[in-house]
């Protein structure tokens, strides 16, 4: 349980960056 801690982690880092321009792309579609 100690080992995926740290991996979940890891991985919420990296997809708060590419989550942030997804949602400004879903509103230009929402706009159109």
């Amino acid at each position: 349980m100690t080992k995926q801690s740290p991996q979940p982690q890891q991985s919420a880092l990296p997809k708060p960056a590419p989550e942030k321009p997804q949602p400004v792309i879903f509103t230009d579609y929402a706009s159109i």
